[in-house]
């Protein structure tokens, strides 16, 4: 038997050694080839990386370049409008400032009194109320006179009415920046109303028990000051249109900046980074 086994052997042992000496030869070649696909399928792969970086830093710049230009215009529209939002502001707490100028001295049973009966008031205060007596006298006051529509803008306004020319500035500011603008517009011709009404009634309403007046000024000014407002004896209307226009003019700063058009580019800079964190990794591996 052993003799069978080493014949077996002994005639194997030729076979062995060639195939040995076959794969002797072709193994190292065939390594040298899978490095070599290998390292070109990663090259590939590398180069195709990096056109689509070219790609998007291509258009990134394009898009940089083309918002640039727009943006410079657009800013220059928001700042004009930005203008023209606070003149209208300003325009406004001229119309009404003898009106709150009266319910700063006053306390709220003391102006209830002079509303309801004009002729037992001081003749300064009556003269001022009589000025806020009528609701078209209150519609002319939030109406600007034809010298105070010629603003200095650049926007080429219309030609409709005031509210329709004020509306042709939204698109140029932020939101936030419309809301408080309709808030300031809003309490004063509220408070107007409102004086008006108890005039011809005999029964004011006081703005700080007023749903609608609160609603006004809901999610502009932070919670909490609408009862802070409310509880002052004094002053209490001039307090409110001072923190309005302190968030106007906090919000006017962000929307001239222009800070929202910056997050525009954030994907493409986000795509651009994912390329480079990929090509990066490959080289890693390619190199390592």
């Amino acid at each position: 038997m052993w003799e069978i086994v080493g014949a077996i052997v002994g005639a194997a042992t030729p076979v062995v050694i060639g195939m040995w000496a076959v794969l002797k030869f072709i193994l190292p070649n065939m390594m040298k080839m899978m490095s070599r696909r290998l390292e070109h399928s990663q090259n590939q792969e590398i180069k195709h990386l990096e056109a689509k970086l070219q790609l998007h830093s291509t258009a990134l710049i394009n898009s940089l370049q083309i918002a640039s230009q727009i943006g410079e215009k657009h800013r220059n529209k928001t700042i004009d409008a930005v203008e023209a939002l606070w003149k209208d502001v300003m325009r406004l707490e001229r119309q009404f400032s003898p009106l709150v100028a009266v319910e700063t001295i006053l306390t709220e049973n003391e102006m209830h009194s002079a509303t309801r009966d004009l002729t037992g008031a001081s003749e300064s205060i009556k003269s001022i109320l009589e000025d806020y007596s009528t609701m078209d006298k209150i519609v002319q006051k939030m109406s600007p006179q034809e010298e105070d529509i010629g603003s200095g803008t650049n926007l080429s306004l219309g030609m409709g009415t005031h509210r329709d020319e004020m509306d042709e500035l939204r698109p140029f500011v932020t939101d936030r920046l419309w809301r408080i603008y309709r808030a300031l517009t809003g309490v004063h011709g509220r408070f107007g109303f409102l004086v008006s009404k108890g005039i011809d009634s005999g029964e004011l309403v006081s703005w700080k028990n007023d749903p609608h007046m609160a609603s006004i000024v809901a999610g502009v000014l932070p919670d909490g000051d609408w009862d802070q407002i409310t509880s002052l004896e004094l002053s209490g209307f001039k307090a409110m249109t001072a923190l309005l226009e302190q968030e106007f003019i906090l919000e006017a700063r962000r929307s001239m900046r222009g800070s929202d058009e910056l997050a525009e580019t954030v994907s493409e800079v986000g795509q651009i980074s994912d390329e480079e964190e990929a090509k990066a990794r490959y080289r890693r591996e390619l190199f390592h």
